[in-house]
């Protein structure tokens, strides 16, 4: 079926789901957090979308953008090919005038100079294939996982077609203006001059406007390149809320079905935190789920005293004891997390100060913060307040932490 199909399909399914589970969308076991989000067809959502869409939705803009400065580069070269062509037809004029005036065709010698083009553009391309090669070995090594199936991507017949007619295009455009130059002087024109002859005035008319066109082409990338820079340092000097200079992050799995009780889990957690903490140069050690930056999860939060306030928006995260001391995450009131915390199964979370200042403008120890989540809501207590964590993205600083 159709991507519209699939998705009128799939509007059918929610607006089923809605009416044969009142109670877990609409009652008083939804995820909702107030009366503001009870309304019809608010609540199930299903959308469809290509999975070479999905794959690629982070990184087309990146590659797109990339694209469009190789294709500047590209016609900046073409321009200046064509220039350097055309001064060295000119010193080949002699030459030309010759081969007219012994019999060749006008048409023959366009030929003969659109040949020397396609060589030199066959060159250029030998070695720009090569080039790509080592630079897919390159991005081999990196282990760019940001580029989507970045293991798959590699050179075949379609890539070398590509570069073959693109260098042929290329070859015919820039190379037919020189050959066309060239073969359109009267026959003897040449013959007759020495051989300290300048170019002639159409010659160097075109010259300088190849010249224009190519620097006109060059600000182009020039801007664009210098605007990339500034916003790269920009957020290298933009305010993460962690400092992530010398902490060393590992993923460590572990099956909790094999220690069914809290205390086993935490006697299990703690042994192992310690054993990393008695490595030589170790200062801290703490854990979390999820990293920043690394994938976050979101939830609904909002104040269980005031129901009639739309919830926010908040991602969240689970972290032990200690963990705000490895990541330099300022404390701006309250207290952290302490090891008592967790043997009680104390209901406690420490939130940034945007979700602070949106929830309890007068100030947010000892309040109480409503997780909703499907079938069921918890209740923390608000034990401390860090300073802006940005978790989603390194340019996104709106989005509240808990």
């Amino acid at each position: 079926m159709t991507l519209g199909q699939a998705n009128a399909e799939l509007q059918t399914l929610a607006a089923q789901f809605e009416r044969d589970y009142p109670d877990l969308y609409f009652g008083s076991k939804a995820w909702q957090a107030s009366p503001f989000d009870l309304r019809s067809g608010a609540n199930v959502r299903f959308i469809a979308r290509p999975l070479q869409e999905d794959m690629t939705r982070e990184a087309k803009p990146a590659l797109f953008l990339l694209s469009g400065a190789v294709g500047f580069v590209l016609l900046i070269a073409c321009v200046n090919v064509a220039n350097l062509m055309l001064a060295r037809g000119s010193a080949r004029q002699r030459e030309l005038e010759i081969r007219r005036a012994l019999g060749a065709e006008r048409i023959r010698i366009i030929r003969q100079l659109l040949t020397e083009s396609l060589v030199l553009a066959a060159v250029a391309t030998a070695a720009g294939l090569f080039g790509a090669r080592l630079g897919l070995a390159a991005i081999a090594q990196q282990n760019a996982w940001h580029i989507p199936l970045q293991s798959r991507i590699e050179m075949d017949a379609s890539v070398a077609l590509f570069a073959l007619v693109l260098s042929a295009l290329t070859s015919m455009l820039f190379g037919l203006l020189p050959a066309w130059r060239q073969a359109s002087d009267k026959a003897g024109r040449a013959l007759h001059a020495g051989r300290s002859e300048t170019a002639g005035s159409g010659a160097r008319r075109l010259q300088r406007v190849l010249v224009v066109a190519e620097v006109a082409l060059s600000i182009v990338p020039v801007v664009c390149g210098g605007l990339m820079l500034r916003s790269f340092l920009n957020l290298l000097h933009s305010p993460l809320g962690f400092n992530p200079a010398n902490v060393v992050t590992a993923r460590v799995p572990i099956d909790f079905k094999r220690y069914p009780k809290l205390e086993q889990r935490w006697a299990r957690l703690r042994d192992v935190l310690d054993r990393v903490g008695a490595i030589p140069g170790v200062q801290s050690v703490s854990a979390a789920d999820p990293l920043p930056l690394a994938g976050q999860e979101t939830r609904r939060v909002g104040r269980p005293d005031k129901l009639d306030i739309p919830p926010i928006l908040a991602t969240q995260q689970f972290a032990f004891p200690g963990y705000l001391k490895v990541m330099g995450t300022p404390l701006r009131a309250g207290r952290d997390f302490t090891a008592e915390d967790v043997t009680a199964e104390r209901a406690v979370a420490i939130i940034d100060e945007g979700l602070a200042k949106r929830l309890w403008p007068e100030g947010a120890i000892g309040k109480r913060l409503a997780v909703y989540r499907t079938s069921w809501l918890n209740n923390f207590e608000v034990i401390g307040v860090t300073s802006g964590v940005r978790v989603t993205r390194v340019r996104d600083g709106n989005v509240p932490t808990s």
